[in-house]
């Protein structure tokens, strides 16, 4: 019978929870891990590492990146086309069952102990600590960490769905032997933008795979499906038995605003149960990885102190909450004004170069904000509400029926 009392619990097995879990094991905290699946297990997502991430892996990863990409082929509305290069790798692309696989092997190589196949159903806390209820037995430690994802249960002792910016992906992840290798190039990423009203299409080499998916607010979801339809009909990327049989997956993508709670007493929350997910590009490993870096070092520091959570929460909104604030304020724009944004990418290369620096970790969102706007960037505030307005009605107006809907 497994020990029902430890330092800390984590609920989910992602790379938020592995690496969390592996940063408090090495420094010698008593850590278990709950994860529903059974290692290795496939994750809906459409394995896009920015290159920043290397920053917060502590350990030697490159065994499991299958391509790295650094130029992508861009259209608007599938019309003009423009192919934009940058002098070093911007994407990592992976296989989630073998990343997540990777970084647990880690986390229990440094004594953390993984429990497979178990479901976290509910979470809460007192004075003195936490306790989660899960299909194998209750658990107590001093701390919980909310790790399992958009559905996160534990982060619903916190925030109300409410609480989140919410987006939606669906993709399909496929056998480069089913691709028509003169549509792909296996080195470049490939991206349609402002066929929907917000929202872009996406083809990731990964090798001997590809990742084809499609994401947007979550207001324009239902449109979603028929988009990446089209998307595959007009790229003519697959053979037609292929596209007759293909299981296309989806996922929600939840990003924290000003109302969500990433900790509170003895509860944390990292990764996509915190909404640790940057909204103009969708991508959220390289913030679950950070996040897992700053969650530990601050219950590390912290660890039994009553100001955990208030610090935990100041680091977050100083590092990836800013980051994904100015973010947020760029899909904002990029819906309003898209043949605008679209124009600077294809045009700017200052905006460009900018851009491959913040997947690189390089510059901010903040940054590439000022180059997109040049000039107008000191209008802030009036120029937020403008923008804000014009996106909610947008978001609001039908889509365009797609051929294949």
């Amino acid at each position: 019978m497994a020990p029902t009392c430890w330092d800390v619990l984590v609920a989910g097995g992602g790379p938020a929870g592995s690496l969390t879990a592996y940063h408090l094991a090495k420094a010698g905290l008593r850590v278990a891990v709950f994860d529903l699946g059974k290692f290795p297990r496939t994750k809906a997502c459409g394995g896009g590492v920015q290159v920043r991430t290397q920053e917060a892996i502590p350990f030697d990863w490159r065994s499991v990146i299958r391509a790295s990409i650094s130029s992508a082929e861009f259209t608007c509305n599938f019309g003009r086309r423009f192919v934009r290069g940058y002098r070093d790798p911007l994407v990592h692309c992976v296989l989630r069952s073998e990343f997540d696989n990777f970084l647990m092997e880690r986390a229990v190589e440094a004594g953390a102990k993984l429990f497979e196949g178990v479901r976290v159903l509910h979470a809460e806390q007192d004075a003195l600590g936490a306790r989660v209820e899960t299909s194998a037995g209750r658990f107590s430690a001093r701390y919980v960490i909310g790790a399992d994802g958009a559905n996160s249960i534990v982060s619903r002792a916190l925030n109300a769905r409410s609480d989140f910016f919410w987006q939606a992906a669906v993709y399909v992840e496929l056998p480069i032997d089913c691709i028509r290798l003169e549509r792909v190039r296996l080195d470049r990423l490939r991206v349609d933008w402002g066929t929907l009203t917000s929202g872009y299409a996406w083809v990731f080499p990964k090798g001997d795979m590809v990742n084809i998916g499609a994401g947007c607010p979550a207001q324009l979801a239902r449109s979603l499906k028929s988009y990446l339809k089209t998307f595959l009909e007009t790229e003519g990327l697959l053979s037609q038995p292929v596209r007759e049989t293909l299981r296309v997956q989806g996922h929600q993508l939840p990003t924290m605003t000003p109302r969500t709670t990433v900790a509170r007493g003895h509860v944390l929350l990292v990764g996509d149960a915190a909404g640790f997910v940057e909204p103009l590009t969708g991508e959220g490993i390289s913030y679950a990885c950070h996040g897992a870096r700053l969650l530990a070092r601050t219950l590390l520091n912290k660890f039994g102190d009553h100001t955990l959570a208030e610090c935990y929460r100041e680091a977050v909104r100083a590092t990836i909450g800013h980051e994904l604030r100015w973010a947020r304020r760029l899909l904002s724009f990029g819906t309003s004004f898209p043949n605008l944004f679209y124009w600077a990418f294809e045009h700017s290369e200052e905006v460009w170069h900018t851009f491959c620096r913040v997947l690189r970790g390089e510059d901010t969102f903040e940054g590439l904000r000022k180059k997109i706007l040049g000039p107008f960037a000191f209008l802030g505030a009036p120029l937020d509400f403008l923008v804000r307005r014009i996106e909610r009605s947008r978001l609001i107006q039908p889509q365009p029926s797609a051929p294949w809907s």
